[in-house]
């Protein structure tokens, strides 16, 4: 079980950021298309379904993140094994070329054991960024 927790709070955490998306693009809906959904009752049923089964969800990573949340015991960690780790378990799309010139023989800092997750979140937002950044580019 405890090989899985990692792997929880990952996927809570990316499932966070896009239900927080959906509730408030129901609330623009709702402010810049009242006149449509008072004339379309089945788009205004809809829309009530999806936003009662999005504060589900989103009730659900609440609590998921609460019940297994990693320990807050503190102990001398590596941070260059963290990272190394971290970056060795991501899934980094084969567009995004990672350098890595980890410092080895840093003094250990004291954390959780959720500093890989940290690290390992800290680049799937990194490379969220870098994918926004690149279809920009393209246009």
């Amino acid at each position: 079980m405890d090989d899985l927790i990692p792997l929880l709070g990952d996927i809570v955490h990316r499932l966070n950021s896009p239900l927080g998306a959906i509730r408030a693009r129901i609330e623009l809906i709702k402010n810049k298309k009242a006149d449509l959904l008072e004339r379309d009752e089945y788009l205004a049923k809809s829309l009530e379904a999806i936003e009662r089964d999005a504060a589900k969800a989103f009730s659900i990573v609440a609590e998921l993140r609460e019940t297994y949340r990693i320990s807050k015991t503190v102990e001398p960690t590596s941070v260059s094994l963290a990272l190394a780790t971290a970056l060795s378990q991501a899934d980094i799309s084969t567009s995004i070329e990672v350098v890595t010139e980890i410092e080895h023989g840093l003094p250990n800092v004291l954390a959780t054991k959720s500093l890989v997750d940290v690290f390992r979140n800290l680049i799937v937002n990194l490379e969220d960024v870098i994918e926004s950044i690149s279809k920009i580019w393209r246009g």
